[in-house]
């Protein structure tokens, strides 16, 4: 079971004002993902913890809506940002977002991350 794509997450994405508030709106709805992974491959590691099966983020009817909303803001000039995801972890950063927690992890491979 997935949970339910918010209104404000399906509204279109036409310049930089729409973009930020989409990302705003991705936070909000605590379905933040890498923009650059495809949305039908996102796993909702809460839910799928909660419920011991795996529980993808997006269903399947959205995932269209989603990958043209990321096309969309791939479009856009995120300038002083290279990309919209650059501006997407400023978002999480400013709004205390766990996903962007200052102390430094390490992934499988021995690389330094922030958690």
């Amino acid at each position: 079971m997935t949970r339910a794509l918010p209104d404000a997450l399906r509204a279109d994405i036409t310049d930089r004002a729409s973009g930020e508030a989409w990302l705003r709106a991705l936070n909000e709805a605590d379905m933040v993902f890498h923009l650059e992974d495809d949305p039908g491959d996102i796993i909702d590691g809460r839910a799928s913890a909660q419920k011991n099966v795996r529980t993808y983020l997006f269903a399947e009817a959205d995932h269209d809506l989603i990958r043209d909303r990321v096309r969309k803001l791939y479009a856009l000039d995120w300038a002083p940002h290279t990309c919209p995801i650059g501006y997407q972890l400023d978002v999480l950063e400013a709004d205390g977002s766990p996903w962007t927690d200052a102390a430094p992890g390490t992934d499988s491979d021995g690389r330094q991350y922030r958690k």
